[in-house]
């Protein structure tokens, strides 16, 4: 099957998207992503009647964000991976910490108070 990669840019309040057709690059606009995206699917449909191209007629269309708005979405999406990992990171070092604490003999209720957490939580890492 073959896979048609629209590409969309906002400008003015709308998505400009430029659509991959028969070796030349056609355009449509949308106000909304999904509108953009019904144009792009109704330009393919429209070229392959045109051209009477049964392949075009069943193409996947992908349409992707690119430039200065799909940049700031990468960077919130790394931003929160990065957040993801420090805190798998903090709930080891939390295990670690009171498993260390219990260790050396200290109470559920001073590790709560020393580690700023619950006594319930001491307990629920104790276990883990």
């Amino acid at each position: 099957m073959t896979t048609i990669e629209a590409r969309a840019v906002r400008d003015d309040g709308w998505w400009v998207v430029t659509v991959p057709i028969a070796g030349r690059q056609r355009a449509t606009q949308g106000r909304t992503l999904k509108q953009a995206e019904l144009m792009v699917r109704e330009l393919v449909s429209l070229w392959a009647e045109e051209l009477e191209d049964e392949e075009l007629a069943s193409a996947n269309v992908v349409l992707t964000a690119v430039g200065d708005t799909q940049e700031t979405v990468d960077a919130v999406r790394t931003a929160q991976a990065a957040a993801e990992e420090a805190a798998a990171a903090a709930r080891v070092a939390q295990r670690s910490a009171v498993a260390l604490l219990r260790a050396q003999g200290m109470t559920m209720q001073d590790i709560a108070r020393l580690m700023g957490i619950t006594k319930g939580r001491v307990n629920q890492l104790t276990k883990a």
